[in-house]
């Protein structure tokens, strides 16, 4: 219990780092848990400290975005909209992805959503790379910029442990497999954590692709329901998933304290049981519960059309058959 206990309290200042806006309050909390730990333990602290040292120390400022453009604080929107983005080694995605979000989202919508990407690349590495993009994505959408409907940036470089490329795989999984799924769930919980707090929703997407017609109408007319936790709108991975932007934090820390062991859908998925799963119940009762805060329209939103997966060498060749393009009957 203790070790889950320091873990935990390591993970809240992961969060707090991103989430700048508590992060006094947030850090003074982590701290009291390492403080009224007693002298037994404290070696148990110290040697976690010691796997997360590149982390905690580091000032807070070391993990702001390296990159951000617009670089300026944005006013706060309805919605929303995360999409990570990485180097394929076949094709790029990302433009006719932003492309498409912005002409199927509700015309009278466009002043209350924003769309924030994060480009989870290493600019020493691949420096030619980030130049493109990023000179693309300004010469596409340099309106949506100005508007402040779009915004990019780029992790800091602290964010990612030094023996990321090298972790024993679990669940068994190849390396390979067992470095992009953990770097997912870190990219993921960087980016809920650093783009939720500039809405009252926040929405993951992926950076390939489709959206029905006025997809941006039907979620906000929808996140009206009273009692939910989460709304799948989508039935591939992380691919739609929309939750209240104050419960970002909880689940960050989630993800947090479990990258090494679980790709991130199947966290979420622990954390659904955690939170709303009675322990001296079936599992039977247990996904009774979590079918009542865990909602599906009838009709998904979003499309994955991208075939090369961001996984070096995989075909991803999975539809959504409960997708479609115009779902304005959506309930």
């Amino acid at each position: 219990s203790t070790i889950k206990i320091c873990a935990l309290a390591l993970a809240v200042i992961y969060v707090c780092f991103i989430w700048n806006s508590y992060q006094i309050q947030c850090m003074d909390g982590a701290k009291v848990v390492f403080n009224n730990l007693d002298n037994g333990t404290h070696s148990v602290a110290h040697s976690l400290n010691d796997m997360i040292a590149h982390i905690v120390d580091k000032e807070s400022r070391s993990f702001l975005p390296q990159f951000l453009y617009p670089d300026r604080r944005l006013s706060e929107v309805e919605l929303v909209i995360g999409i990570p983005t990485v180097r394929r080694q076949n094709a790029s995605y990302l433009i006719s992805t932003l492309s498409e979000l912005f002409e199927k989202a509700y015309v009278e919508d466009l002043n209350k959503i924003r769309i924030v990407v994060m480009i989870s690349e290493n600019p020493d590495k691949h420096p030619l790379f980030m130049k493109n993009l990023i000179s693309e994505l300004r010469k596409n959408f340099q309106d949506r910029f100005d508007s402040q409907i779009l915004q990019i940036f780029i992790p800091p470089k602290q964010w990612f442990p030094l023996d990321l490329d090298s972790m024993q795989p679990t669940l068994g999984d190849a390396p390979s497999r067992m470095f992009w799924r953990t770097k997912q769930s870190l990219d993921y919980a960087y980016l809920m954590s650093y783009s939720a707090k500039q809405g009252k929703y926040y929405l993951q997407l992926e950076d390939d692709i489709i959206a029905a017609k006025d997809y941006t109408n039907i979620i906000l007319r929808i996140v009206k329901n009273p009692g939910w936790f989460l709304m799948e709108l989508s039935n591939l991975g992380f691919i739609g998933k929309l939750i209240h932007s104050y419960d970002i934090p909880l689940l960050a820390v989630h993800i947090l304290s479990h990258y090494k062991y679980k790709p991130v859908d199947w966290l979420l998925d622990d954390y659904l049981r955690t939170r709303f799963c009675r322990p001296d119940r079936d599992w039977n009762h247990c996904m009774q519960e979590i079918a009542k805060y865990r909602l599906k329209p009838n009709r998904s939103l979003f499309q994955h059309i991208g075939y090369f997966s961001s996984l070096p060498g995989k075909i991803q060749r999975l539809k959504d058959s409960a997708f479609s393009s115009d779902a304005r009957k959506t309930r």
